[in-house]
């Protein structure tokens, strides 16, 4: 029997149980297909959501045809900085509080005292609560802390000056004992006094990482739901290990890899001139020693030329979709963008933009065949990344999903800029439909705004899929040549912001200077 036989509603129903990618290369196999593929708005909604990185949440306020509306109407929203509403919060001072910004919700903890506040920024009433954190620590312990509203987590890092640390793991909601954690208050032994040492946290689903930035490097993986330490990994300048390193950072890739990007070691000579990013996997349930599963050499550097500072930013992982209202659809874990902020001999500052893609592939080979992959600039780099000149980053939390947020200060105060490696990367790698052809995505770019006018709303809107070019500059020994596809919003904000970030849904501005530090909250 012929195909073409059978009737259309027997088609749509085979075409549901597929992905997304399959639909579309379903749309390519005849004229019949591709019509009814478009035609039906559940279908188009699937391909829309791959092209965005989202994921269906875990309930659906409207029908998909209003499902595909919001989609599409927040993509033009982002792509022209075109909020829907604008509100300011008051907050404490952060240089005096340890905060952390996670899915519309920004937590502030004082130090000084027992102060915790919680701002859910995603809600226009009654967005703080403050309540006051009970803890069987010294406050002046407290040295981090990290959450996941998705899993109404937050754990508080404490550790006193001697050698032991421990983490509380308890709810966002009540500040009670969590009840996926085996043990209320995780013990394990640093290895390390804590006398000034600065410390970062990281959480990927079960599994949450202390890591100690500065000389002596040592981190630590825990899984906070059994309570056990799985990793432990400290360095010495006098040692070969993995952490003696003059610059370097470390972040979760997923709850069973991470990232290590570092300067060459004195000891390792033949390390990558220019630096490397190491890529490791780990057991979650048991305690062991992380393999290697690749090693990726950064740009070769000209003798005497060193990396001074690597730092790694990328978007919170959220172990389950976002939820609340108007969130029927979350960003993917599997679509995020990773910033390398590197500076070479300063004042040589860059950004190095590699999606979780160009890395996970080498964590799938490892598992598949169980060989160490060692690959040259030239092999993964040009094809998988975007290399700029850039400035010294610190926010943590500037980037989400294949979104980062930048301030523009050759523009001015105030001035940011949004790239966004998502949107762009869909329509070059997967095959165009005609939902693809969104008549704005190939629009001109706009003129630049103004500086000189704070009123100014005018956005500049650039898609650059053409190679970026970097010279030399007495840094690297060849040019440097990139060409991940990335596209650019720059629009003014309010000129006192001096610091950025961004979730799914919104772009946060931070004003820290007098008496009464505030956030402002652009919802899209």
């Amino acid at each position: 029997m012929s195909t073409s036989t059978l009737p259309a509603e027997l088609f749509i129903q085979i075409f549901r149980i597929l992905d997304a990618k399959t639909l579309i290369r379903c749309c390519s196999i005849c004229r019949l297909w591709n019509e009814l593929i478009q035609g039906t708005t559940e279908l188009q909604y699937s391909i829309e959501l791959l092209a965005e990185g989202m994921v269906r949440g875990d309930s659906q306020p409207g029908p998909d045809a209003e499902m595909l509306q919001l989609l599409l109407t927040r993509r033009r929203a982002w792509k022209g900085l075109e909020w829907t509403s604008k509100t300011t919060v008051g907050i404490e001072r952060l240089s005096l509080c340890i905060w952390e910004l996670v899915a519309g919700v920004l937590v502030e903890q004082q130090k000084q005292n027992a102060s915790f506040l919680t701002v859910a920024l995603a809600r226009d009433n009654d967005p703080v609560v403050e309540r006051s954190h009970t803890s069987p620590f010294d406050m002046w312990d407290l040295r981090d802390l990290i959450i996941d509203p998705t899993q109404d987590l937050i754990l508080r890092f404490f550790a006193p000056i001697d050698q032991h640390a421990y983490i509380v793991c308890q709810t966002l909601s009540t500040e009670g004992h969590h009840p996926l954690a085996a043990e209320p208050i995780i013990s394990f032994d640093l290895g390390r006094l804590t006398t000034n040492s600065y410390v970062a946290m990281d959480l990927a689903d079960d599994i949450v990482s202390v890591y100690f930035p500065r000389p002596p490097y040592s981190f630590h993986l825990l899984n906070w739901k059994t309570g056990m330490e799985i990793v432990k990994i400290r360095g010495d300048v006098s040692t070969e290990s993995t952490l003696s390193r003059s610059a370097a950072d470390f972040h979760l890739l997923s709850p069973r890899s991470y990232i290590f990007a570092h300067a060459p070691s004195p000891q390792t000579p033949t390390a990558a001139a220019g630096g490397q990013i190491d890529l490791f996997t780990f057991d979650g349930d048991r305690f062991n020693v992380p393999a290697l599963a690749a090693t990726l050499e950064l740009p070769k550097t000209f003798p005497g030329t060193g990396l001074l500072s690597a730092s790694i930013i990328a978007g919170a992982f959220c172990a389950n979709p976002v939820a609340g209202a108007g969130t029927p659809f979350s960003k993917s874990n599997e679509h995020r963008i990773f910033l390398f902020n590197l500076c070479y001999d300063f004042p040589y500052w860059f950004y190095l933009f590699v999606p979780f893609r160009a890395f996970h592939r080498y964590i799938v080979d490892f598992a598949r065949d169980g060989q160490v992959q060692v690959e040259s600039w030239t092999d993964w780099g040009p094809q998988n990344s975007r290399m700029l000149e850039g400035l010294q980053q610190s926010s943590h939390r500037q980037v989400h999903g294949e979104r980062v947020v930048l301030s523009n200060e050759a523009l001015g105060r105030g001035f940011v800029e949004v790239l966004d490696f998502g949107a762009a990367a869909q329509r070059r790698t997967v095959a165009r439909t005609p939902a693809f052809d969104d008549p704005e995505s190939d629009a001109s770019p706009s003129p630049p705004p103004s500086p000189a006018s704070s009123s100014s709303c005018a956005t500049q809107i650039e898609v650059h899929l053409e190679p970026s070019v970097l010279a030399s500059e007495g840094v690297f020994v060849d040019t440097i040549i990139t060409d991940l596809p990335y596209s650019s919003a720059v629009r003014r904000l309010d000129p006192d912001s001096d610091e950025f970030a961004l979730d799914q849904d919104r772009l946060f501005a931070f004003t820290r200077a007098g008496l009464y530090p505030e956030v402002t909250v652009y919802t899209f």
